[in-house]
C-alpha cells in the first residue's frame, strides 16, 4: 500500500504535542511493516536550525494564496528509498516564529495562510511525487481543508482522504475576513456553508463533511465525540447532520524511545526485575531539582502536561493543598495558560520542598520526571488519546487518570484484584483528591505498589498494532 501522511508536526523535526509524536512513529512502523511511505510538512525556522541533513530537490512551484504567488521549494529528508519526509518551504511564511506561535509565544499572525499555503501545495507535491498514491492521510485542522481541495482541483489522482481528529478542541477557526486566502467559492463560507461556524471560518467542519473517512485516536474518545456535545466541542452536530462515522484507533508508544531498560535520558535504567533500581532515579530527581530530600521515603506524584484546561489542570490547582496535607510531592512541567502557569508557581512558593513547578518544554527532564516518580497523574476533562499514562506504565510509574478518552482504553482501575492504576470518574477537585489518597494507601503497602507498578510495565501500547487497525480501515476505504 503507498501512504502519503500530511501534518503541521514530524518527531524529530518538529514537535509541540502528540501530534508530532504520531507523526514520527505511526509512518515508520507502516514502513516497517512493508508498506510505502511518505510524510509531508512545514519546513520550520526550528527545523533550518537543527541543521538536519535536507536534499533540496528539483521540485519548485507556485502557490496562489489571496492573490498572491507564493513560492514553494521543496526539501526531502531519506530513510529510505520507500520512506521519505518531504518539507515544504515559503521563506515569508516559515523563515521566522515556531509552529503555532511567534518566537515570544504569541500566536502567529499568519498563521491561516501559512497553513493554507501548505495544503495547497502539499497536495501539488502528491501530484508530482506520489501520484499513484492509495491513502493520503490528513492530520488535524492545519490540513483540514484538503480532502475538498482534493475533490475540487485533483480529481485526477485516485488516492482516498482519510482526516484524523488528534484534538476536537483545537478546529483552526479563523475570522471570516480571511476567506479570500483559501480561494474557494463563496457558497462554501455562507451560513450552512461546509467552511461556515458561527460567523467565523470552521477547516474541521470542512474536513469532517469531505474526507472519505473520518478518525480520531482512540476507540473511546470516538463515542464521545458522537455522544456528547460538549466534549465534541459542538462537532457532534456535524456528524449527525452529515450521517459521519467516526474511527477511533488507539495512538501507540514508541518502545525505543520509551523503556526504562534502554532509556538514555535516566539515571539509572532499570526493568522489572530490578524495580528496586527505580528508586535511584527518584533520589536523582530530588536532588536536581532541590525538593525535601524526606520525599524519597513518601509518595512522589508527576505531571507532564500542556498547562490548560483540557488537562485538568483546574481541578488540580484546587486539589493541591489537600494533596499536600497528605505527605506528597508534587512536581509539574509543562506551558501554557499564563494563569496556570502562575498559580502554579505560587503554590510552588507557599509549599517549599513540596511543590516543584518547571514552566517549558523539557523533554530529557519529561523522561526523568516519568521514571523518578512514584505515580503520575493525568486528571483529563476530555483526553482523545494521552501517551504520558502509557509511558508511565512502562516506566512502573502509576497512573492517576479520569476515565475519559484514551485514558478508559490504557487505565484499568485496581479494584483488590487486579489493575495497572487509579481511575475517578467524575470531574472534580473532590474525586481527584479521592484517587491520590488511595494511591499513598498503595504506597504504603510496598508488595502491592509493586505489584501495581509491575502490572503496568507488562502493558503494550505497540505502534505495529495500531499501524495493522490502520490498514484495515485504508483497505476498507479502497474498496469502497
Amino acid at each position: 500500500m503507498n501512504i502519503v501522511h500530511i501534518a503541521a508536526e514530524v518527531y524529530p523535526f518538529s514537535k509541540v504535542g502528540g501530534l508530532g509524536d504520531v507523526l514520527g512513529a505511526l509512518p515508520r512502523a507502516q514502513w516497517k511493516a512493508g508498506d510505502r511511505v511518505c510524510v509531508i510538512t512545514p519546513l520550520y525556522k526550528e527545523v533550518i536550525d537543527k541543521k538536519y541533513e535536507l536534499k533540496r530537490i528539483s521540485l519548485e512551484f507556485d502557490v496562489w494564496i489571496g492573490g498572491k504567488k507564493r513560492k514553494c521549494r521543496v526539501f526531502e529528508y531519506s530513510y529510505d528509498s520507500t520512506y521519505k519526509v518531504y518539507f515544504l518551504f515559503n521563506r515569508s511564511l516559515f523563515a521566522k516564529g515556531g509552529v503555532y506561535t511567534e518566537s515570544d509565544g504569541s500566536p502567529l499572525a499568519n498563521s491561516t495562510e501559512r497553513f493554507v499555503f501548505f495544503q495547497k501545495a502539499a497536495l501539488r507535491v502528491v501530484s508530482c511525487l506520489a501520484k499513484d498514491a492509495d491513502i493520503i492521510h490528513c492530520h488535524d485542522n492545519h490540513v483540514a481543508v484538503l480532502p475538498l481541495y482534493k475533490k475540487l482541483r485533483y480529481k485526477n489522482l485516485r488516492a482516498r482522504t482519510f482526516f484524523t481528529i488528534h484534538n476536537v478542541g483545537y478546529q483552526g477557526v479563523a475570522d471570516m475576513r480571511e476567506k479570500g486566502l483559501f480561494g474557494l467559492p463563496g457558497s462554501y463560507f455562507r451560513k450552512g456553508g461546509d467552511l461556515f461556524w458561527q460567523g467565523s471560518i470552521n477547516p474541521m467542519k470542512a474536513g469532517i463533511i469531505h474526507a472519505d473517512a473520518v478518525g480520531t485516536v482512540s476507540p473511546t474518545h470516538a463515542r464521545e465525540i458522537l455522544e456528547s456535545g460538549e466534549l465534541s466541542a459542538g462537532m457532534r452536530e456535524i456528524f449527525v447532520r452529515t450521517g459521519r462515522k467516526l474511527y477511533g484507533v488507539l495512538n501507540g508508544v514508541d518502545y525505543d524511545e520509551w523503556s526504562p531498560e534502554k532509556d538514555r535520558f535516566i539515571w539509572k535504567n532499570y526493568s522489572m526485575s530490578s524495580l528496586d533500581s527505580k528508586q535511584e532515579n527518584k533520589k536523582r530527581l530530588i536532588a536536581e531539582l532541590g525538593v525535601d530530600v524526606s520525599l524519597e521515603e513518601r509518595p512522589l506524584i508527576g505531571m507532564v502536561s500542556r498547562l490548560v484546561e483540557q488537562k485538568g489542570v483546574d481541578i488540580l490547582l484546587e486539589a493541591i493543598p489537600s494533596i499536600v496535607s497528605l505527605g506528597c510531592g508534587l512536581v509539574v512541567l509543562g506551558k501554557g495558560n499564563r494563569k496556570y502557569e502562575e498559580k502554579l508557581k505560587n503554590y510552588q512558593e507557599r509549599y517549599k520542598g513540596a511543590v516543584c513547578v518547571r514552566i517549558g518544554y523539557d523533554y530529557l527532564l519529561s523522561h526523568r520526571i516519568i521514571a523518578g516518580t512514584d505515580f503520575f497523574v493525568v486528571p483529563s476533562r476530555y483526553e482523545p488519546c494521552g501517551v504520558t499514562q502509557m509511558y508511565s506504565m512502562r516506566y512502573g510509574t502509576i497512573p492517576i487518570v479520569r476515565k475519559t478518552g484514551g485514558l478508559a482504553d490504557t487505565v484499568k482501575d485496581w479494584d483488590g484484584k487486579e489493575g495497572t492504576g487509579i481511575v475517578f470518574e467524575e470531574y472534580c477537585a473532590e474525586e481527584l483528591f479521592k484517587a491520590i489518597r488511595k494511591a499513598v494507601n498503595i504506597y504504603r503497602n510496598r508488595d502491592l505498589h509493586r505489584e501495581i507498578s509491575c502490572n503496568g510495565m507488562r502493558m503494550r501500547f505497540s505502534w505495529d498494532k495500531s499501524a495493522g487497525e490502520y490498514r484495515k480501515l485504508y483497505a476498507k476505504l479502497i474498496e469502497s
